[in-house]
């Protein structure tokens, strides 16, 4: 899976924000605030990458125990499961 063409993540005002671009661009209903752990969620979405990469990715950052990468999965899969709603995912 990967963060669809047309969406970039940027800076703006100390707050990362995910937002369409080219074409899409029209579409500004999908703009999204983003969290650090959004962030780093959508800067690993820019090539493909499975969910369990991710969660590797997201563990290895945070140093997280067992219990924690539980919850760190739960919260990325909503995360992930609102940018496939808003059409910004592509499998």
């Amino acid at each position: 899976m990967r963060l669809r063409d047309g969406y970039v993540l940027k800076d703006v005002a100390d707050e990362y924000v995910i937002f369409p671009t080219g074409q899409r661009i029209v579409d500004s209903r999908k703009i999204l605030a983003v969290n650090e752990t959004g962030k780093f969620i959508v800067e690993h979405l820019k090539e493909d990458i499975t969910k369990e990469e991710i969660l590797q990715a997201l563990a290895c950052e945070y140093e997280a125990s067992d219990t924690e990468k539980d919850l760190l999965r739960d919260d990325m899969e909503k995360f992930l499961k609102m940018l496939r709603e808003m059409q910004m995912l592509t499998e």
